[in-house]
């Protein structure tokens, strides 16, 4: 799966990927692993609001994975003077209040590509609603 999210974004090696509210890094660990200069000079970011930061940096620093460089942040208010060929927004949508507060973001290129896996019910929107338990 991670591979056809690969083919399907058409990142190639040498791309600046944000990959947005990854969960545990997994796409963004595949991408640095088999794109060795996807952001060889500057980091790969991605931005999490969860409590996977630590399960996602170990394995990056486990593989010596330099290019990825992780930041905990809510992404709907963090702001950055970046841009990326790539953004990658995999099972985020159910977790957001406002697409449109989202999708203003401006931190693709103009010849980027953003790409999105939602899932969702046809008719019936699915509202996720976090605890503290």
């Amino acid at each position: 799966m991670l591979e056809l999210y690969c083919e399907s974004a058409h990142i190639r090696d040498g791309h600046k990927v944000l990959d947005l509210n990854s969960g545990y890094g997994a796409i963004a660990l595949h991408i640095a692993r088999k794109y060795p200069t996807v952001m060889s000079q500057q980091s790969q970011i991605k931005l999490l609001k969860n409590n996977s930061l630590k399960n996602s940096a170990g394995s990056a620093m486990e593989h010596n994975l330099a290019n990825v460089e992780i930041i905990l942040a809510d992404i709907t208010t963090y702001e950055m003077n970046k841009e990326f060929d790539r953004v990658m927004v995999i099972s985020v949508f159910e977790h957001l209040k406002n697409y449109e507060l989202f999708l203003r973001k401006t931190w693709m290129k103009p010849d980027g590509f953003l790409f999105i896996d939602h899932w969702g019910h046809r008719s019936l929107a699915y509202e996720f609603k976090a605890s503290s338990n």
